[in-house]
């Protein structure tokens, strides 16, 4: 009896057909590009997805629903200067490093900016989210079930400059 392997399917083992995980991808993200490598934890390899200036480039190239990861480095920074800054996949787990002040902080620079939660099981976890001198309509809009925002800091740049909305719901965005 032979097996046959078919990564992005069921396996057959004779009598019965198994689904086996296709493994997921894990992307760096640190501002200053490869020289961010020296920001990594020790014993931690280069990743198997790639290493990216942005969580939005990262965000681009993950696969639905197949456990990918994106890691933001400790100090890594970012501007979101639009509406739907990181376009993410559906089950893909965003994480950030650090702690205090060492953990990614994301920007948003404009009134439009803000992140577009469309796509379920989404996980954003340890970032600090803050806005420039500009009042923001919404940092946050979420569309889809499922989505986590866990350890992350939301702030302020001033008193004069708010988020008009924080975090908008959808019917969608239940569970």
């Amino acid at each position: 009896m032979s097996t046959q392997v078919n990564y992005d399917g069921p396996v057959n083992i004779g009598a019965a057909l198994a689904s086996v995980p296709t493994g997921g991808l894990t992307f760096l993200v640190h501002a200053s590009g490869a020289s961010g490598l020296s920001a990594l934890p020790a014993g931690m390899v280069e990743p198997n997805g790639g290493f990216f200036t942005s969580v939005a480039t990262a965000s681009s190239r993950t696969r639905a629903n197949r456990g990918d990861t994106i890691i933001a480095l400790p100090g890594h920074t970012e501007n979101i200067a639009a509406a739907d800054g990181w376009p993410t996949a559906a089950g893909v787990k965003i994480i950030g490093l650090g702690w205090g002040t060492m953990r990614p902080t994301i920007t948003l620079t404009a009134a439009a900016s803000d992140l577009t939660m469309n796509d379920a099981n989404v996980v954003i976890d340890n970032f600090r989210f803050i806005h420039s001198t500009t009042n923001v309509t919404k940092a946050f809009e979420l569309t889809a079930a499922g989505i986590q925002f866990k350890n992350c800091y939301i702030q302020a740049s001033d008193a004069s400059n708010k988020m008009t909305t924080v975090m908008r719901l959808s019917s969608g965005a239940d569970d």
